[in-house]
């Protein structure tokens, strides 16, 4: 099945999310308990994919800073002490459409979405942390670089939105 039988949209309180089964339940919880309540206060803006008014993947996306000193060096390179930076807070995919290629497709929604946002507000990087290795290697696909000795990975915004250019 293609995203294009998805709608992708800002979540709201009518969305049914309730068999959502990402196989990750921290996400699955957030997403039922707490995803409309970042939203009623501004701490994150999610985004879902639906299918029969239900939500079939999600990501969630947060202002960050990067202190320059954690950053490899030559990604901090003239940068300030706090450096501006958007997170992937949360994306996952409903289990019945794993391995369907669409972890990527959904990624790229977020992608876009996360430039055209830095269009208004500056941003030098994305960041994500991973909730494991097979996590930490998805994104690693998609050009993100790990930070020595944790789960978190960063992506130049420059290099992201050249590839959203080019898709």
């Amino acid at each position: 099945m293609s995203e294009a039988h998805f709608v992708s949209q800002h979540l709201r309180s009518d969305h049914n999310f309730d068999s959502f089964d990402s196989g990750q339940p921290a996400l699955d919880e957030w997403l039922r308990r707490s995803a409309l309540h970042a939203e009623s206060i501004r701490s994150g803006r999610t985004w879902v994919w639906t299918q029969a008014d239900a939500v079939v993947a999600y990501f969630t996306l947060v202002g960050h800073v990067i202190e320059r000193e954690v950053s490899p060096r030559p990604l901090g390179r003239g940068s300030p002490d706090r450096i501006p930076a958007v997170l992937i807070a949360r994306l996952a995919l409903d289990r019945a459409h794993h391995r369907q290629g669409l972890g990527g497709v959904l990624l790229a929604d977020a992608s876009s979405r996360i430039v055209a946002a830095t269009e208004i507000v500056a941003a030098r990087f994305v960041v994500v942390d991973a909730l494991d290795d097979n996590a930490a290697h998805f994104y690693e696909h998609y050009g993100y670089q790990s930070l020595p000795d944790t789960r978190r990975l960063i992506r130049k915004l420059s290099d992201l939105a050249h590839d959203v250019g080019n898709s």
